[in-house]
């Protein structure tokens, strides 16, 4: 997942797609060079379609899946670590 976080992690520009209020929680779903992702924001953030956005990528949080919607480990699970 993509946040909207302060500056120091990986950033890129990107444009609203649609932003989801879900309480505590926003999901802003933002497009950048024909790839769409899902950005968390903490607390009802209110952007328009559209709206140019600056997220930032935390490479420890990132999760990735595949063109079939299967989870892409991106990091050596505990066992794998271990070994």
């Amino acid at each position: 997942m993509l946040g909207l976080a302060p500056p120091g992690l990986f950033g890129f520009e990107g444009r609203v797609v649609v932003a989801e209020i879900t309480g505590s929680e926003s999901f802003i779903h933002v497009t950048t060079a024909g790839a769409t992702g899902v950005a968390l924001a903490r607390g009802g953030v209110e952007l328009q379609p559209e709206a140019g956005v600056q997220p930032h990528v935390d490479p420890a949080r990132v999760m990735a899946f595949d063109a079939k919607g299967r989870f892409l480990p991106t990091r050596p699970s505990p066992i794998e670590a271990a070994a």
